[in-house]
């Protein structure tokens, strides 16, 4: 629960610090720090929504803490049914909040990449290289996240692999078909219990590593249409640079073509 709450505070800090212009998002450190921030802040929070449908699964089951097991308690917790209901309703409502931070921020990191210094086609172009810089940090951070959570995987693929034995896809489907889905209730909290470390590291890191992939494509997408905008790219070519910014990685390719037309502008108005 405590880590909820300081996860809201701090989203809606962010959005206070940002409106008040305490917190200055057109400084290279203070945006790339940002971009950092969301993902971990998502990744985090759907951590702990994970840590608390784990809970909820072992005491389905009443799952027992042996001695081979004795971190269970501490990283899930020892908490009653109420108690486990109460967060997760909890965390629902406060997860408004967070998600409504992520979208504020991207947002303003697309509306105001850098100070208005300069107006016109030069300050656009300043635009588009501050935007395809934020884009880059975020595939950088991306690919953090997604090798992170390959690398916290590994270890517990015995595990993975012995509870999907004990909990085989044919097994659920007969027990789907004679009890009606009654008894998926209890097989399901096993394999979930079974697996709540890995549920841990999937879940946060690979919401992590979504939420830098959005943050890529949005910034991909706005310097695709400035350029435009600015007569660099056509319209098909914006919106051919616009679809690639879509592709996980691939939209990497696109950042570095972009800057390179952006260079060749920025030297004819020099």
């Amino acid at each position: 629960m405590i880590l909820t709450i300081v996860l809201t505070l701090f989203s809606v800090l962010m959005m206070v610090l940002e409106r008040t212009k305490k917190l200055d998002i057109t400084k290279k450190f203070a945006g790339t720090a940002t971009v950092f921030s969301l993902g971990i802040s998502a990744g985090l929070y759907c951590m702990e929504l994970a840590r608390l449908f784990v809970a909820a699964a072992m005491k389905i089951i009443n799952w027992e803490v042996n001695g081979n097991d004795e971190n269970l308690e501490l990283v899930f917790g020892n908490m009653s049914k109420a108690g486990i209901v109460i967060r997760i309703v909890l965390a629902m409502i406060c997860l408004v909040p967070c998600t409504v931070n992520i979208i504020y921020m991207i947002q303003a990191l697309v509306r105001r990449p850098v100070q208005q210094i300069y107006v016109g086609e030069k300050h656009s172009l300043m635009c588009v290289e501050r935007s395809l810089w934020l884009g880059t940090a975020a595939v950088v951070f991306m690919v953090m996240s997604l090798a992170g959570m390959a690398a916290g995987i590994v270890p517990y693929l015995d595990e993975l692999e012995a509870s999907v034995i004990m909990v085989n896809p044919l097994l659920l489907l007969i027990c789907a078909i004679l009890t009606l889905g009654i008894a998926l209730i209890p097989l399901l909290s096993l394999l979930i219990t079974m697996n709540g470390y890995l549920i841990l590291i999937v879940t946060s890191l690979s919401t992590a590593g979504m939420t830098y992939w959005l943050i890529s494509a949005v910034m991909g997408i706005s310097s695709s249409v400035r350029l435009a905008k600015c007569g660099v790219f056509t319209k098909g070519k914006a919106a051919a640079f616009g679809f690639l910014s879509l592709l996980p990685l691939w939209n990497t390719a696109g950042f570095v073509l972009m800057k390179r037309e952006l260079k060749q502008r920025q030297n004819t108005l020099m």
